[in-house]
C-alpha cells in the first residue's frame, strides 16, 4: 500500500506525494495531484504495474518501447549513425542523406509518425519529382529502415527479417 502525504500541509492546492515499492524492491517517491483521490488512483496504478512486472505478468521492456517511440526522431538517427561507424564514409553519407530525406519528407517527429504508408507515399512522390532512376529509387527503399526501427527497440518483426508470418 502506498503512503500518501503532502510536503506543504498548509498550502492550498499543493500537490500530494506518494511512496511505493517498485518491481526491484526500491522505495520511490512520486509527485501526485492536488486532488487526493486522483493521487490514490495513480499510486494504485503504479503499484499494480510494479507487482505485475515483478511476477512476470508484464514484460518490463514494454516501458522501454513506450519511452523509445516518443523520443524525438533525431535521437534515434544519431544512435543509428553510431552503428554505421564501421562502414565506409560514402555508405554513411548516402544512408544518412536518404534517411534524412525520408524523415523530412514524411514530416516525422517521433517513431510513432513512421508508418509504411507514409514512407511509400513519400518515396513515390519523391521519385516522380526528382526523376529518380530505378536503381536510385531502390537504394531509397533499401535504406535500412527495418534495422533502424528494430534496433531502436521495436523488436524483431513476426516471421523474422524474411517478412513471413509469425
Amino acid at each position: 500500500m502506498a503512503s500518501i502525504f503532502k510536503k506543504q500541509k498548509n498550502v492550498k492546492g499543493a500537490p500530494y506525494f506518494f511512496q511505493y515499492t517498485d518491481e526491484n524492491g526500491k522505495r520511490k517517491t512520486v509527485k501526485g495531484f492536488s486532488d487526493k483521490s486522483l493521487t490514490e488512483q495513480l499510486a494504485a496504478k503504479l503499484e499494480q504495474e510494479a507487482r505485475m512486472k515483478k511476477t512476470g505478468m508484464v514484460d518490463p521492456e514494454i516501458d522501454h518501447f513506450r519511452s523509445q517511440k516518443l523520443l524525438p526522431i533525431q535521437q534515434h538517427q544519431k544512435a543509428f549513425e553510431k552503428k554505421l561507424e564501421d562502414r565506409t564514409a560514402k555508405y554513411q553519407s548516402h544512408t544518412r542523406s536518404r534517411i534524412q530525406a525520408i524523415v523530412e519528407g514524411c514530416q516525422m517527429k517521433t517513431l510513432v509518425d513512421l508508418t509504411l504508408e507514409r514512407v511509400q507515399n513519400f518515396l513515390r512522390d519523391h521519385a516522380r519529382a526528382n526523376t529518380l532512376t530505378n536503381r536510385t529509387y531502390n537504394h531509397y527503399v533499401q535504406v535500412p529502415c527495418p534495422q533502424f526501427l528494430y534496433q531502436r527497440g521495436w523488436g524483431i518483426p513476426p516471421g523474422g527479417w524474411s517478412g513471413g508470418e509469425g
